[in-house]
């Protein structure tokens, strides 16, 4: 193969063997692997069947969520950081072909992904120690990650080229995340509506979208007693990875021209986070006023009311695809009780979502555009400039808020002057686990250009697994949930004004640096 081609592949792996972070990331991975082993060592020390099972799948599927926030950011960042950059050109000077650029963003990323789980292996096989799973399980388990990071690498790789934004490039990317996860019910409950459920082709498509999902595979893997090879799905993934890859070579020229070439960037509707798209009506925006900071956010970052009132409607759209869904395929249906939970489940996610990925990238634009000694000049403290900014992404969590607001009328509006002293704690955790969650994930975006939201997850995981550990050491079992979670609600809560005062901190040193 032309040295050319892999000039800028190198050159990434070079760089990601001198950096630290790297390392420092696998060895975080190997240490909560060893934690979770020794919690679960503490907790079925006095019995409990397949407990190498238990730990082995709880470790399985936090690499599958953290693998798959990755995605989100990292993968989905492979050329987007450039545009945003505006490096691209650069890059596109140097003579370097797509092919070129491809390898050398995305390609290193897959292999630094993989290499986070091949440092993982050694250690996840203590668990086959613990009994209720073999050594054939855990390869054919890491044999699925890889093919599903592989997959994911070059899904994120195609919204990446044809997207001006990481967040965007993210959002498509997990629309067709659910679909291959979720579109076989969808498609089966459509199907049986529309045809005979006997039609083989149907049947087909249906346990082929079965058969290409990675949680299919896992929890067939996760069975006791299983003893296969499975081939089909990590061959599938593989091979619509390269098909995908295919596609971004092909498009790489058609959705990036003008960038380095000499032309006019072409103009294009750019919303909220810069996707290309077409524009859609716009609500009135109203002035300003003393708020200047949280309007622009809102209005321009986030795409205003008009783009709120949009995701609400999707959000009903999936609510009602549901349902057809449930009363198509079970002779039971769907009432209002059973639409309430959807309706705060998806609120729930779509909130945290959007609260994890703003924090991430609150000044994310005023570091890239070096225009926070601009904000510092304001008439303002860049203490109001901050709050400002969060204002702005609280009020980009409207339809999360109404969809959870409707679920709790449905089922009744909750009575608190019936809750106990455990509800209160209860939420007095949960308050103080996700401030704690969302500074620890703004103070690492102003030191990361990209990874803050999900290493800001694992960290919180990290820590709570940690004081969980040393409760059960301490009290021996033996504790009660006053006992565990007050203690955990004031730590978390000490945290979130210590990690308060440091963004604060930080936010001044680079206003003062750029």
């Amino acid at each position: 193969m032309n040295k050319g081609v892999l000039a800028l592949f190198v050159r990434s792996m070079r760089e990601d063997s001198r950096r630290i972070l790297p390392y420092a990331a696998r060895v975080a991975l190997v240490l909560l692997v060893l934690l979770v082993v020794a919690i679960s060592q503490q907790v079925y020390r006095f019995g409990g069947g397949a407990a190498g099972l238990r730990v082995f799948s709880g470790v399985t599927w936090l690499n599958f969520g953290f693998l798959t926030l990755i995605g989100l950011t990292y993968f989905a960042s492979a050329i987007t950081e450039e545009k945003e950059d505006g490096t691209l050109g650069l890059l596109r000077m140097t003579n370097l072909n797509p092919v070129s650029i491809l390898l050398g963003k995305s390609t290193s990323r897959l292999i630094a992904a993989l290499l986070l789980m091949a440092a993982q292996l050694p250690f996840t096989m203590l668990a086959v120690s613990l009994g209720g799973i073999s050594m054939h399980q855990v390869l054919n388990t890491y044999l699925v990650m890889a093919a599903y990071a592989f997959l994911l690498c070059n899904l994120a790789l195609v919204f990446s080229v044809i997207c001006r934004r990481t967040a965007s490039a993210a959002a498509m990317t997990v629309v067709v995340l659910l679909t291959i996860t979720f579109g076989w019910m969808l498609f089966m409950g459509f199907t049986t509506a529309l045809f005979d459920r006997s039609v083989p082709l149907f049947q087909d498509i249906t346990m082929w979208l079965l058969s290409i999902s990675p949680t299919t595979s896992l929890m067939k893997i996760f069975n006791t007693g299983f003893d296969e090879v499975l081939v089909y799905q990590p061959a599938s993934n593989v091979v619509i990875g390269l098909v995908l890859f295919g596609i971004s070579w092909a498009v790489f020229d058609v959705f990036n021209q003008g960038e380095g070439r000499g032309g006019a960037r072409p103009k294009q509707a750019v919303t909220e986070e810069g996707v290309e798209a077409i524009r859609l009506p716009q609500v009135a925006k109203p002035r300003p006023g003393s708020w200047a900071v949280t309007w622009r956010d809102f209005y321009f970052y986030f795409g205003g009311l008009a783009r709120q009132i949009y995701i609400l409607a999707l959000i009903l759209a999936v609510i009602v695809l549901i349902c057809v869904y449930v009363n198509v395929t079970s002779k039971y249906g769907m009432s209002l009780d059973d639409i309430a939970p959807l309706l705060i489940t998806l609120g729930v996610c779509f909130v945290a979502l959007r609260l994890g990925l703003g924090a991430a990238g609150i000044f994310k634009f005023e570091r890239a555009g070096e225009t926070l000694s601009a904000l510092a000049l304001l008439p303002k403290s860049m203490k109001r400039v901050a709050y400002e900014k969060v204002v702005a992404l609280f009020l980009a969590t409207i339809p999360g808020l109404v969809a959870i607001g409707l679920g709790i009328m449905i089922v009744d509006l909750p009575r608190f002057d019936h809750w106990d002293s455990d509800e209160y704690l209860s939420l007095f955790v949960t308050i103080a686990s996700v401030m704690f969650g969302l500074h620890l994930v703004a103070y690492l975006s102003l030191y990361l250009r990209w990874g803050a939201f999900p290493i800001g997850i694992m960290a919180c995981g990290v820590i709570w697994l940690l004081i969980f550990l040393m409760f059960v050491l301490v009290t021996r079992g033996r504790y009660d949930e006053e006992s565990l979670f007050f203690p955990i609600g004031l730590t978390f809560s000490g945290f979130a004004v210590a990690l308060h005062l440091l963004i604060g901190k930080r936010l001044y040193r680079l206003a003062s640096e750029s």
